[in-house]
């Protein structure tokens, strides 16, 4: 299957969330259905920086996660049949393995494992050049997709 790049407007708009909770600066790489690729560049000026622990200036494990999250729902949202549609969070387990400080480049690597009667789950991945900074598990909820009362549940 044949990936696409989208720009960081496309993001936006896809998702429904702009600057400053928009944690993805370029799409590398979305894959329908079965994965993302983005990139999120981190500068001293973020806000989060000046507001969260500003002596030590770590990015929040919270804001880390929500950055996981956007990256795992893009591979939804691109899907045939899923434009205008939402998804939920049901479930997250996250593990940050270090702290992410100002003027680094992140790499957010998220896969679809699978997606049935409106429930999706996924892997997400935080690189920072080699070195794995966080990983994560994520259960999401799309409502719209879930089997009506009375149907099959096929599909």
């Amino acid at each position: 299957m044949q990936g696409v790049s989208l720009t960081k407007c496309d993001a936006s708009k896809l998702l429904e969330i702009t600057s400053p909770f928009l944690f993805i600066d370029c799409v590398e790489q979305v894959i329908p259905g079965r994965s993302a690729r983005i990139q999120l560049n981190l500068s001293k000026e973020d806000w989060f920086f000046r507001c969260h622990l500003p002596r030590e200036q770590v990015m929040p494990g919270t804001l880390l996660a929500e950055a996981m999250l956007q990256t795992m729902v893009l591979t939804l949202y691109t899907m045939e049949g899923h434009q205008g549609k939402v998804a939920f969070v049901v479930e997250m387990q996250v593990k940050v393995f270090s702290k992410v400080s100002p003027e680094t480049t992140l790499i957010v690597e998220a896969k679809l494992i699978s997606y049935r009667r409106g429930v999706a789950k996924g892997e997400v991945r935080v690189l920072d050049g080699d070195k794995q900074v966080s990983v994560g598990q994520f259960t999401l909820l799309s409502p719209h997709d879930l089997p009506r009362p009375g149907s099959s549940g096929m599909g």
